[in-house]
């Protein structure tokens, strides 16, 4: 740009501030002559917007609404504020797609909502909302932009030939216009269309030589024609040109495919410097690396960058990088084999090891037990020999004190079953505590605080000492852990003994090695005869399933479906688990169940979205394929945003299929609410027999089996006998309702007797609890 452009410039951009702020005056003049009138402040609201000033447009658009809540202008106004504003949060873009509809609804004519809601859907992850507001949108007013995202939602939902055609469109209606040429080759680039590819990104250089994605595009049709070197180039013009990360990911992976792997290293390591620079913690670093593989388009090159990557890092760092490369093995490649971890000074992902190593088939009872006992003695021991005695504020037949402590009060599975037992309990005999390790507050939250009748606290940002001696003021009298080892547990306040009697139950589904912890609730089904050998505390067996099960709320309102068999004329198996536990293992199973069913479909749900999605899909057909199941038989779902979406995804299904060695839990429960049998493989620890519990309990033990080849068997003969299928679909619920699974006042009829029995095992063995110390706790 010329010195006397860039003046020129200047003096536009300094001409139109001051007409903003002169239209900024002269709207507020006419609000201060007429306080009420909900036009001016919508008018003020995007005069602000236009001006990037969106908090004070989400002021005026706000009061707007106060005088006139059905103001479309305004409600739409809004809607545009708080997406601006949400950055990655995503409750505040639910917001603004909440106001979109609003506007809509009281102007349907309002062409700008309609893409709006489409774009929005999009990073929502919700492919089928964006056709259909998008759609609405080009009948309103076609424009390129809306052609592009109706054609990108189209290619999310794998309609590729409805996705080119919209391009085409678009393309034909604005000849000019780059965006549908980039979308166009985005799909030609992922169905391996190279000609294509070519062509098109050989007119988005025409149309748009110096911008950043064209030239992406570009670099990444190369790398399809095998053109590496060309593309390297790309990449380090663009890096030349900013020192941004995303371009050294794009040349880090070209390097790899041209076999230059320490070139690679390096460029990533130049890249996670960027990063690095604005976030020093340690921590960051997975959290970067994680960013990292989301970016790649070869997710196997990823893995081979990340093994070699520790070595390059400093060794405060080689723990992190480590664990994110177990992960991604874990959960990218199905490859869940050992792998070795030195993490004895980071108690974060020491526990997060100890819950990873679950999903491995590799690992025995005995190498998981005694991984939970080493934590123990590195970790929790320590902290327990400085314990101080405790008082006796209880004893047989008073009330008595529980503490429950979880991350979970909230609409969560956990949730599913811990509220009817808290909803359940006796006041008379139990004073209920929540310790909440969380800040995320709902609805499911506000019914868990009223509950409790002895008190609930907000502990997440409380030091482990300061809420060890927050439970000893409160004279807990059996503290109950719900967190185990999983995310932003509290388990080393546990190792503090804070209450007199420790038990773990539910969110962590095996021991948790610490021997400051007395009691673990189970049952027989996950934990036989035998298994106190693996468990650091006494197993405290119920007499039918520890699950205690209760619905959301909104379930009650889905109801059951005609077996879909009976209409598409083919059975159909699905798998609602999480991702990373299907092993290949579990593939090769699957892949024979689907090869011994003539035209059957597995139908798989996944929580990632958008582009690592797309990968995901690629990845797990690959590895569908080479079992011989043609990737037609896959259906797989993207992330449900909502329960009320994921439950009618079973509307599809016939039969359920479980993982092994890591069954469901909640999964199974909502297969069996929505009328789905699940057929379950089950081993010797914890969480491979946990579905062996729920079927049980509701009278089908015969679908959970200890042999893979039975496993097979059964989930086969059950295809072939559509009748039983249809029987238990149409009963399937009933049967839920009816079984000891959901009943909450057995159940915690049952549990407040443990509890009452446990208190006396401990009165009895203290000596002389009348002489024990007071101690005195700061408040």
């Amino acid at each position: 740009m010329t010195e006397l452009s860039q003046k020129a410039a200047r003096m536009s951009a300094g001409q139109q501030q001051q007409l903003t702020q002169k239209a900024i005056h002269h709207a507020r003049k006419a609000i201060k002559l007429e306080p009420g009138n909900a036009d001016f402040l919508t008018t003020l609201g995007s005069i602000y917007r236009v001006a990037n000033q969106y908090e004070e447009a989400e002021e005026a658009y706000r009061q707007a609404l106060q005088y006139n809540p059905k103001e479309p202008i305004a409600l739409d106004g809004l809607g545009q504020t708080l997406w601006h504003l949400a950055g990655k949060n995503q409750f505040q873009k639910e917001a603004a797609e909440i106001y979109f509809k609003q506007a809509i609804a009281e102007n349907p004519n309002l062409e700008i909502a309609y893409f709006s809601l489409a774009k929005l859907s999009l990073e929502l992850d919700d492919a089928e909302q964006a056709v259909f507001y998008g759609n609405q949108a080009l009948a309103k007013h076609p424009g390129a932009s809306i052609f592009a995202t109706v054609g990108d939602a189209y290619q999310r939902l794998e309609k590729f030939v409805k996705a080119e055609q919209c391009y085409q469109q678009g393309i034909k209606k604005f000849p000019d216009h780059a965006t549908c040429y980039k979308q166009y080759t985005d799909l030609a680039i992922e169905q391996g269309n190279l000609q294509q590819a070519k062509e098109l990104s050989n007119k988005i250089s025409t149309l748009t030589p110096d911008d950043p994605e064209s030239l992406i595009i570009l670099a990444k049709t190369h790398e399809l024609a095998k053109e590496f070197t060309t593309a390297e180039a790309i990449y380090n013009g663009l890096i030349n040109q900013s020192l941004r990360s995303e371009y050294y990911y794009y040349l880090a992976a070209n390097q790899v495919k041209q076999g230059d792997k320490q070139a690679a290293l390096e460029s990533l390591a130049q890249g996670m410097a960027i990063e690095l620079e604005r976030q020093k913690d340690k921590t960051f670093l997975g959290i970067y690396l994680a960013q990292f593989t989301r970016n790649w388009t070869h997710f196997n090159h990823a893995v081979e960058v990340l093994k070699l990557l520790p070595p390059q890092l400093p060794s405060y760092q080689q723990a992190h990088a480590q664990q994110l490369v177990r992960t991604v093995l874990l959960r990218i490649n199905g490859e869940h084999t050992k792998y070795p971890i030195h993490i004895e000074n980071d108690i974060t992902l020491y526990s997060s090891y100890l819950l990873d190593i679950h999903y491995s088939p590799e690992y025995t009872q005995e190498e998981v037990y005694t991984a939970h006992c080493e934590f123990d003695r590195l970790f929790a021991q320590p902290l327990a020999l400085t314990s101080p005695p405790h008082r006796i504020s209880s004893g047989t037949g008073q009330q008595l004190r529980i503490g429950y402590m979880s991350q979970d009060f909230r609409a969560h599975s956990v949730a599913y079953f811990i509220e009817p037992i808290l909803s359940n309990h006796d006041p008379e005999k139990v004073a209920v505590f929540c310790y909440y390790n969380n800040t995320h507050q709902d609805a499911v939250t506000e019914r868990f605080k009223g509950y409790c009748n002895g008190g609930w606290r907000d502990c997440m940002e409380w030091t482990d000492d300061e809420l060890a001696n927050i439970i000893r003021r409160d004279k807990i009298d059996i503290l109950v852990d719900l967190m185990g080892h999983t995310g932003k547990n509290r388990i080393l306040v546990f190792a503090r003994k804070p209450a007199p009697v420790q038990m773990a139950y539910l969110g962590y589904s095996d021991t948790t090695g610490l021997t400051a912890i007395d009691y673990r609730l189970t049952d027989t089904y996950v934990e036989p005869e035998g298994a106190e050998q693996f468990s650091s505390e006494q197993l405290l067996r119920m007499p039918g399933s520890y699950f205690c099960y209760r619905p959301a709320d909104i379930t009650k309102d889905i109801t059951v479906n005609p077996l879909p068999a009976l209409s598409k004329n083919y059975i159909t198996f699905g798998s609602f688990n999480a991702y990373n536990k299907i092993t290949n293992t579990q593939i090769k199973h699957w892949a024979a169940i689907l090869a011994r069913v003539p035209d059957s479909r597995l139908l798989l749900k996944v929580r990632q979205s958008g582009d690592l999605l797309r990968n995901f899909k690629t990845i797990i057909r690959k590895r569908f394929a080479q079992y011989g199941i043609a990737s037609e038989r896959l259906i797989i779902k993207d992330y449900a945003r909502s329960l009320e979406i994921a439950l009618k995804i079973y509307h599809e299904v016939d039969i359920c299929l479980d993982t092994y060695p890591y069954n469901g839990a909640t999964t199974t429960c909502e297969s069996l609410w929505m009328g789905c049998p699940v057929v379950s493989l089950y081993g010797q620890n914890h969480v491979s027999r946990m579905s062996l519990s729920i079927l049980s309990a509701v009278g089908l033990a015969e679908l959970a089996v200890d042999n893979a080849q039975v496993y097979i068997e059964t989930a086969v003969t059950l295809a072939q006998d559509i009748d039983k299928l249809k029987n238990l679909r149409a009963s399937m619920r009933e049967r839920l309702q009816n079984s000891p699974l959901m009943d909450a006042t057995g159940f915690t009829k049952e549990l407040e007797q443990h509890y009452q029995d446990i208190w006396q095992t401990y009165i009895e063995a203290s000596s002389s609890p009348q002489e024990q110390a007071i101690i005195t706790f700061p408040l």
